[in-house]
């Protein structure tokens, strides 16, 4: 038997690519909003870092101890505008997850008709077999059927049925000139 073959390959394979280039354009965003994160957590170590070490200027000179607040602030407002990128790209990345399950989807409808067709082509496919084994099977049996009894009997006659017109007038009680069909009939006819 041949081998399975799916009729819509190809348009599976052009959604296979398809939801490729979904899933890198997805990728690039989400990749750009988490290094946007990473930046804010490595700001927020520095003020962390930066406010402890506050403590030691003590007896640093008044402009030292601005220019060390000032960098602290930088950093607050930094992380503040990276939020508020982060916030810009929310829209997008959303956009890009929704095609991105979009094609899923439609990979998806393609990848469960191909598993239904492929059950099917299966059972078909051992449906065949199995009456082709068993149609061998009839076959063999068929011929040690006739050897056996060719060599111990000679084949039977065979049986001739007869049709009756009704020409001929019937007596109720006459079993003897009903037909083999009639005869037939009226046993089956019970």
């Amino acid at each position: 038997m041949k081998r399975f073959e799916f009729n819509l390959e190809p348009v599976l394979n052009l959604r296979k690519k398809k939801e490729d280039e979904k899933l890198k354009a997805f990728s690039l965003v989400a990749g750009e909003i988490n290094q946007i994160r990473n930046e804010i957590l490595e700001n927020e170590k520095q003020i962390d870092l930066l406010t402890g070490e506050s403590y030691s200027l003590h007896g640093a000179s008044l402009r030292d101890y601005q220019l060390h607040q000032g960098y602290i602030r930088s950093l607050i407002t930094q992380n503040e505008n990276l939020e508020s990128d982060i916030d810009k790209k929310k829209p997008e990345l959303d956009s890009k997850r929704a095609e991105l399950i979009l094609a899923q989807k439609d990979r998806k409808i393609l990848e469960i008709l191909k598993d239904n067709q492929y059950k099917q082509y299966r059972k078909l496919y051992f449906k065949k077999e199995k009456f082709e084994l068993e149609e061998h099977y009839n076959q063999l049996k068929s011929i040690q059927w006739r050897e056996i009894n060719e060599s111990t009997q000679p084949e039977p006659s065979p049986r001739i049925f007869t049709f009756d017109t009704g020409t001929s007038p019937e007596n109720a009680n006459d079993d003897a000139g009903l037909s083999e069909l009639k005869k037939l009939y009226e046993r089956f006819k019970k």
